[in-house]
Order: C-alpha cells, then structure tokens, then sequence
C-alpha cells in the first residue's frame, strides 16, 4: 500500500489537509472512496485505518481528511459546524473530480449529515455509518450531555469516555436540527445511498430507521450491524461494515 499527502485551499486562508491510499500493484485506479469523520473525529480513526487497507485491495483508492486539524493554517474545531462542513466537502469532491471517474462517500456520525447537507452532484453512491438523523433541538435527553464552559466561552460535549471542546457553533447549529428540519435534509437527497446501522446503540437505531425512510433516493439500502456501538468497536464489526460498504459501492461500479 502507498500513500501520499495532499492539501486543498479553502478559499478563506485556510488549508483542509488529507491522504490518499492506494495498492503497490498499479498505477492509480479511476474510483475512489472519500471518507467523512463524524464530530470530534479524524482521519486517523481506527475505521479509517482500516479501511484504508481494506478498499486498495479490492480496487478503490481512498481519500481521507481532517474538517479541522493542528497545522498552522487549518481550521479549528471551534471555527465549525455540520454546514461548513458540508461546503468544505463540495470542495473536496470538485478537486478529486477531475482525478477520478467515480467518487463514492462515506459519513460515519455527523460526517453522515454532511454528506446529505452537501448533496454534491459529484457522488456516485453514499454510505451512511450510523449518520447523525438526530432532531437535536426536539430532544432533550441527546441534548442534555452539552455544557458550556464560561472559563473557555465555548460549548463541550460529555461523550464517554471523556468529554471534549467541541464548540459554540456546533451547539448552536444543533438548535435548529428540529424534525422538519432533518426531514427536509433528507428528502433532497436523492442519490443511492447506504444507511448502516449500530445495532447496539438502541437509542439511535428508531433514527436510523427515519433516515432511511426519509431519505429521497430511489436506490436505498438499510442494514443494521449486530452487536456493534456507535464506534463500530467491537468484535469483527469494522470487517462487516466495510464489507457491506463495498457490496453497495459495487453496485455502482460504471
């Protein structure tokens, strides 16, 4: 496997930062799938890892990156929200664009939302790992685990096992995550996509079931994966979500 950097202008002074993947076999394939980290995450995680491995085997590259990350001119987390997100992804996907025939999306979290906020005309196909379809603003125990921090004037959010800066702008957008709104959300989003479900996280799976019944796309598949947290943490559960991934991505193969 071979790896190499990359960095993409933003368009306000800032740099998103990333890395592509692929096989020691070849030259480069024409499909990629790029990978969307939920909040507080990054490109580092142990699903991306792995699945950096994983997809160059069967014929994708992949293409990771950092909504937010420590070089001097990247964005903090405390500088964003899902909507800035989703327009940092727009960019993403217009610059591999002419580098790939066929792009492929995947949203772990609030990664998930992104995708379905950008809506870019470029994916192919989208899979959803247990995407944020939250109503926020219309649920008060999800809510309940935000704090605001006076010392540091910006939002934390107490997610097991610790908590975590996440911000005011984030907090805020949440606000606005009502039923009507993630609804809406859905509803345009029309190209095929992939909802993969954590089949241990028992609060979110009733969302799970809403995203996929709300979203718009024709072409839509929902599977639940047994066993597993949010994280995709235990057991073989990371092997079966990216096998189920790239069943659905094969589907689309043009």
């Amino acid at each position: 496997m071979r790896e190499e950097t990359f960095s993409i202008p933003l368009g306000d002074g800032k740099n998103l930062y990333g890395r592509i993947n692929y096989g020691d076999d070849y030259e480069r394939y024409d499909r990629a799938v790029i990978f969307c980290h939920g909040l507080s995450g990054h490109m580092y995680e142990h699903l991306y890892m792995t699945a950096r491995v994983f997809f160059p085997a069967q014929g994708f590259d992949t293409i990771r990156f950092n909504f937010y990350s420590e070089e001097q001119d990247a964005r903090r987390i405390t500088e964003c929200n899902v909507a800035l997100h989703a327009e940092d992804l727009k960019k993403v996907l217009a610059y591999f664009a002419e580098r790939y025939h066929d792009l492929f999306v995947v949203g772990h979290s609030y990664g998930g939302l992104a995708i379905v906020m950008a809506n870019a005309p470029e994916v192919v196909a989208a899979s959803l790992w247990d995407g944020t379809f939250i109503p926020f603003a219309e649920h008060e125990g999800f809510s309940a685990s935000w704090f605001f921090n006076k010392e540091l004037s910006e939002h934390i959010v107490s997610w097991q096992p610790t908590m975590r800066v996440v911000g005011s702008k984030f907090y805020e957008e949440s606000r606005t995550f009502t039923c009507e709104r993630m609804t809406a959300l859905a509803q345009q989003f029309t190209k095929p996509v992939q909802v993969l479900a954590a089949g241990a996280f028992l609060e979110n799976v009733p969302y799970q079931e809403k995203l996929f019944e709300k979203l718009a796309a024709e072409d839509k598949e929902y599977v639940v994966i047994d066993g597993a947290s949010h994280g995709f943490n235990e057991g073989d559960a990371v092997f079966e979500l990216l096998e189920n991934t790239l069943n659905w991505f094969e589907r689309f193969d043009a």
